[in-house]
């Protein structure tokens, strides 16, 4: 079976999330505690809710606003790798520059991300996961504000994604809970990565991020094989021919 790294469960502010994905209020006050708890419960990751509308009765309402302090997220950032353990940060507001400065090793989401933040990228190691498969998915009521927003990120998404590209930020592929990876793949390719790179996004480069010692000799063979080139047509992507995980062939 692949290897499953978990981030443990989100945290969030009561209010500021999904109750039903939020088993325990997460207070400012005692992020860091709870963020610790993840790593001692097995996860290896932290997933925080860096904004989000407010929620009532189950239902987001309005724009989205942060739901902690930088100082908050930045301590709590520092303990987290202290344990050995690292931070993804949910964020689709103008904050990227702040979460990444504060130290998380990941922007999941990130449809607010800027020349800056990606810079600041660069430099800190932190990765993209674009999710494109649930940001670019708006409800046929969606408002004419929220089209807006939609159109304006579809025409800023190309330089962006060509730009992490230059600067070597590690872009990941995502689905959230709106698509495949191969689907996530074919949208990366459609908004401006070459099909190699977006290919990457699933492969070499997420190995690269995620797994200790991907690069060293003489570790076991993990790859897809397929019939044709996904280079050439993306769409076989649905299709392997072949998949080995450590070796061992599982289809």
């Amino acid at each position: 079976m692949p290897r499953l790294q978990a981030a443990g469960r989100f945290l969030a502010p009561a209010g500021q999330y999904f109750p039903a994905l939020l088993p325990e209020d997460a207070p400012q006050q005692r992020l860091t505690e709870l963020a610790l708890g993840e790593l001692t419960r097995g996860g290896r990751w932290v997933k925080v809710i860096a904004d989000f509308p407010t929620v009532a009765n189950g239902t987001p309402s309005g724009r989205p606003g942060a739901t902690y302090s930088g100082e908050a997220i930045e301590a709590m950032t520092a303990a987290v790798h202290a344990a050995g353990g690292r931070v993804a940060a949910h964020v689709t507001t103008g904050i990227v520059s702040e979460l990444v400065r504060a130290g998380v090793d990941s922007i999941e989401h990130g449809d607010a991300i800027d020349e800056a933040a990606l810079h600041l990228m660069a430099q800190t190691g932190a990765a993209w996961t674009p999710t494109l498969c649930a940001v670019l998915s708006i409800p046929d009521n969606a408002s004419e504000a929220a089209r807006q927003r939609d159109a304006d990120y579809r025409q800023r998404l190309p330089g962006l994604l060509a730009l992490a590209r230059r600067l070597d930020v590690p872009i990941l592929t995502g689905t959230d809970t709106a698509g495949t990876v191969a689907r996530e793949v074919a949208l990366l390719a459609q908004h401006g990565l070459e099909p190699a790179a977006a290919l990457a996004a699933a492969t070499t480069t997420a190995y690269r991020f995620l797994a200790e010692g991907y690069d060293q000799p003489g570790q076991p063979t993990t790859l897809v094989t397929y019939e044709d080139d996904p280079r050439e047509d993306l769409a076989v992507l649905v299709s392997p021919s072949a998949i080995l995980i450590d070796g061992v062939r599982v289809r």
